[in-house]
């Protein structure tokens, strides 16, 4: 704790809680440590040593958790019960939205999977049940001598065809999925109407729709012969990659036709998003000559010598079959939640802008979340292109496995150190 004391907003917090709940005795547990998940394992090692604790109730105090949403998750009597909120956002983060065909029952008490953010209630029993069932749960050395088992960390967790990397507070939900103790929120503490929206989000009243088809399970069709024109898209900080790149293009044994342009100074978001909708755009001018463009990163990897023939064969079914956007489908989009989207690092038919009314994207908006109600009538899936956003690292098993399909990807995205260059340098020996 700061100079030894709580925030006084933390204090008055837990006044206003204890008056809500007379029957508990309520005792605040402040951490100053800026790591969240070590800051949580520490307060969860601190409240299992208080005898007779019965209740762990967190909240990030960022968030906009009201002591009356507490009092309503006790109330619920569930072992984890959580409300969501939002801060900055017109709608809340709800990692929910990977789930379908969710149902509040008559107390408002809705069964998810996981809550990204605003307040859980655990019960004691909680943690005891994952201590015993999980064994070989990671254990985290602190510096004042302790050794806290890591209820709550960073980690990257299976997720049907994916691994995703998990939020401290969601890798706990997904130990209690995995050991049978089942997450709630209560429906009446989720986000009151701001924003100028009337009403909050109700993302348990819609049903996702399914994954796009997959272009493999498409019918064979007669090869087109046009070629594909690759385009990198990269900014300042990422030209030595950029230039990496396309030095490795330059050996590879097939000629390719490719470019690269350059975002201008502007932050992600907006940079990419300007860039990337000026290079759908003006690729129809180039309709008679390349059958499809291929938009990349500089931290995408070709990881087979004959990775544009790979997806060129696959274009021609998806193609054929009317389809005017392929690349890695995932299931999470806060844009549209019931939807997911096609990641940027994807292939179009140079015809898009013009057969498709492509809106602007808003500055704070990624476009391929944001577009994905205008494109979602003319994607499919790849598996032959591997979305490993902002992952560390990655294993040989999740470069070779693919999204869809039964063909090893060709082209690996976003792994942030050399796995997936290595797995192209031995693959092209």
């Amino acid at each position: 704790m700061p100079n030894g004391k709580a925030p006084a907003r933390l204090i008055r917090f837990g006044q206003k809680l204890n008056a809500l709940l007379p029957a508990y005795e309520i005792r605040i547990l402040h951490s100053a440590e800026p790591r969240q998940g070590h800051a949580l394992n520490m307060l969860a090692d601190d409240f299992r040593s208080i005898e007779g604790a019965e209740w762990f109730v967190w909240f990030d105090p960022n968030l906009r958790t009201e002591p009356a949403d507490i009092a309503l998750l006790l109330s619920s009597g569930r072992a984890v019960c959580g409300a969501l909120h939002a801060t900055d956002t017109a709608d809340p983060e709800w990692n929910g939205s990977f789930y379908p065909d969710m149902k509040a029952d008559d107390n408002g008490v809705l069964a998810v999977a996981e809550l990204a953010g605003g307040a859980k209630v655990f019960h004691h029993s909680v943690f005891d049940i994952i201590d015993k069932a999980a064994p070989d749960l990671r254990y985290i050395f602190d510096s004042s001598g302790r050794s806290l088992i890591g209820f709550f960390q960073d980690s990257l967790w299976p997720f049907g065809e994916y691994l995703r990397l998990l939020s401290p507070a969601s890798h706990m939900d997904a130990l209690c999925r995995k050991h049978g103790v089942c997450v709630y929120t209560n429906v009446k503490a989720i986000i009151k109407p701001s924003h100028g929206r009337k009403e909050p989000y109700r993302p348990w009243e819609h049903t996702r729709k399914p994954a796009p088809v997959c272009a493999e399970d498409l019918p064979e069709v007669k090869r087109d012969n046009r070629p594909i024109r690759v385009v990198l898209q990269y900014c300042d900080k990422d030209s030595k990659q950029a230039e990496r790149l396309t030095s490795m293009w330059g050996k590879l044994g097939s000629p390719i036709h490719y470019s690269t342009e350059h975002s201008n100074g502007d932050k992600y978001p907006k940079g990419p998003n300007d860039t990337a909708l000026r290079i759908i755009r003006e690729s129809t001018g180039s309709a008679k000559i390349y059958k499809a463009v291929v938009l990349v990163e500089p931290d995408c990897v070709p990881v087979a010598p004959d990775w544009l023939d790979q997806l060129s064969e696959q274009w021609d079914r998806a193609s054929a079959a009317g389809k005017l956007i392929m690349g890695s489908w995932h299931p999470v989009n806060l844009d549209h939640p019931t939807l997911g989207h096609i990641n940027g690092n994807l292939m179009f038919d140079p015809r898009l802008a013009s057969l498709v009314d492509i809106p602007d994207v808003p500055d704070n908006r990624p476009w391929d979340t944001f577009l994905a109600d205008v494109f979602e009538p003319h994607w499919c899936r790849t598996g032959l292109i591997r979305n490993l956003n902002r992952h560390r690292t990655a294993t040989l098993g999740m470069m070779t496995v693919p999204e869809c399909g039964t063909k090893p990807p060709v082209l690996i995205h976003g792994v942030r150190d050399e796995s997936a260059w290595n797995l192209a340098k031995s693959n092209t020996k």
